[in-house]
C-alpha cells in the first residue's frame, strides 16, 4: 500500500502522476513512430456534427444581417 492507503498496482502509475503507463500509450509512445502520426481522433464524428452546426449557425446570422 501507498502512503495514502491505495493498492498499488505493478506498473501501474501513481493515481496523481498524470502520466499514461506504457501499455496505455502502446505503440504511439514508440520512439520509432514519426512526430506528427498520431492516431485518429475517436471522437471525429463530434467534431464533424459541431463544425456542421457551427456553420448553420454562421448561415442564419448572415441571413439575417443581410436582410
Amino acid at each position: 500500500m501507498s502512503e495514502n492507503g491505495a493498492v498499488k498496482t505493478p506498473g501501474a502509475p501513481a493515481a496523481d502522476s498524470g502520466v499514461a503507463s506504457e501499455q496505455e500509450r502502446g505503440r504511439w509512445a514508440d520512439p520509432a513512430v514519426p512526430v506528427g502520426n498520431a492516431p485518429p481522433q475517436p471522437h471525429w464524428p463530434l467534431y464533424v456534427f459541431s463544425a456542421a452546426w457551427a456553420g448553420w449557425l454562421a448561415f442564419l446570422v448572415v441571413m439575417l444581417v443581410s436582410t
